[in-house]
């Protein structure tokens, strides 16, 4: 299956425990959000686009981050008795991860849009005689009293 990363590039970022079958559905829940944000452009998935890439493995790395602050893995804060304490604070970090693939998904949005590529949709332009042609006649609609249903 294409994805826009790999369970290596997550090891090699985080080095998770987590087993490799748990990772890949991770990314492709990660893909399937980073596509659905495209088609809400009008844009297809487009797998092979290093900006892209790297939105994907921000987003897996999003996923990923939850996971463990859902299960237990890694915690904001540790404290062992008076003298330890450990923090982290993994909110910080999931919302930098967030705006670095936003920023990198709208870069690319930006790029196909201004450059003349192909949103999936073509443009309309609107004059004052196309609207009037479509204007009703209120001699020929047919009216509602209220009481039909």
């Amino acid at each position: 299956m294409t994805s826009y990363c790999t369970y290596a590039e997550v090891l090699a970022m985080t080095g998770t425990t987590y087993p490799q079958v748990t990772v890949e559905a991770i990314i492709t829940l990660a893909d399937k959000e980073l596509n659905a944000r495209l088609a809400a452009k009008g844009l297809a998935a487009a797998y092979t686009d290093v900006g892209l890439q790297e939105a994907g493995l921000n987003l897996t790395l999003v996923r990923l981050f939850i996971r463990m602050r859902l299960d237990g893995t890694k915690t904001k804060s540790l404290t062992l008795g008076k003298e330890f304490s450990i923090s982290d604070d993994i909110d910080t970090a999931i919302e930098g991860h967030q705006a670095v693939a936003a920023s990198l998904i709208q870069a690319y949005v930006d790029s196909q849009t201004s450059s003349g590529g192909s949103s999936g949709y073509e443009s309309a332009t609107r004059s004052d005689q196309d609207m009037s042609d479509f204007a009703l006649n209120p001699m020929t609609m047919p009216t509602y009293g209220g009481d039909e249903w």
